[in-house]
């Protein structure tokens, strides 16, 4: 006698089966969802995070007291000037900076630029210094590699407060960075800084031992696209010539950017950037901050030995 499936046996089993696909997939929709959302989190975070990172990395070679913060129409405010009760604080969007010139004073053993200079063996009206353990050749071709020109670097005094001294004192400060008037264009040639500065023999400009050369300024900026923005960094112009961040070269650091944010306090600079995924119709924002802290510019201010004229 052949022996088969019941109509109540049969109906059981594919109950039993509907159960169980019913559960499996239910396991396997949310898995998946679980995945794509733990790909989109970590995407926006790694974004976020190679961000911040670089633009640490250029904030970490910065003159002191060149940060400023920008509008969108162009507006600039020091950075240092910034505070809870500055008026409309938040139209402050943008970050410009001036680097000195890391790759040259790191080159090699024998740097392009040492940041030492022989007070005794400049003019008489100090036209031209002596940079004592430099190569400055070498730096000169660092700096049209860069930047494709080779006489548009400027020259920074370090060790005093003041740069010029001509019956009042004037002292450094975020403005005269920008206009040229503590930052002179140089020309290099062997171990000479060649430069337009001031009087040594009628007092009016004031030297130390001590510099750093700048080959370019830099400027985060936003630009919005939506309820997000893109947001750039503009490099390779130089404000002692009267440039401005538009006449440099724009990169895209990053779009779907929905906060960029920076703080400054002494020598150290916060920055926090995050950025947005979209999952369907979820919004997915990760943010990464960074701290860059130049714990050597502090000793380095604490032990420096002024030595003006």
């Amino acid at each position: 006698m052949r022996k088969g499936f019941s109509i109540i046996e049969l109906v059981f089993a594919i109950v039993v089966m509907g159960i169980v696909a019913s559960i499996g997939s239910d396991i396997l929709v949310n898995s998946t969802e679980a995945y794509l959302l733990q790909r989109t989190k970590h995407n926006s975070s790694e974004k976020s995070g190679l961000v911040a990172t670089q633009i640490g990395n250029r904030l970490l070679y910065r003159i002191s007291l060149s940060l400023r913060s920008k509008k969108l129409d162009g507006t600039s405010m020091a950075l240092s000037d910034i505070d809870p009760l500055t008026v409309n604080k938040d139209d402050y969007v943008g970050l410009e900076w001036i680097g000195y010139d890391n790759d040259g004073f790191a080159s090699s053993v024998n740097p392009g630029w040492s940041g030492f200079v022989d007070l005794d063996k400049g003019s008489s009206k100090f036209s031209y210094i002596k940079s004592v353990g430099s190569k400055l050749n070498r730096e000169r071709v660092i700096m049209s590699n860069i930047t494709g020109a080779n006489t548009n670097g400027a020259i920074l005094f370090l060790g005093s407060p003041m740069y010029k001294n001509n019956g009042s004192d004037v002292a450094y400060e975020n403005k005269c960075l920008y206009n040229g008037d503590c930052m002179f264009p140089v020309t290099l040639n062997n171990e000479r800084i060649t430069f337009k500065g001031g009087d040594r023999v009628n007092g009016q400009m004031i030297y130390s031992e001590f510099y750093q050369l700048a080959i370019s300024a830099y400027t985060v900026m936003p630009e919005a696209t939506g309820d997000t923005f893109n947001l750039y960094l503009y490099s390779n112009y130089q404000p002692w010539l009267g440039e401005t961040y538009l006449d440099g070269e724009k990169e895209l650091l990053a779009n779907n950017v929905s906060v960029f944010r920076y703080t400054q306090e002494n020598e150290s600079i916060r920055i926090k950037v995050c950025i947005q995924e979209s999952l369907h119709s979820r919004k997915i924002n990760s943010c990464k901050e960074k701290a860059v802290i130049r714990w050597w510019i502090i000793i380095w201010n604490v032990k420096i030995k002024k030595d003006s004229f």
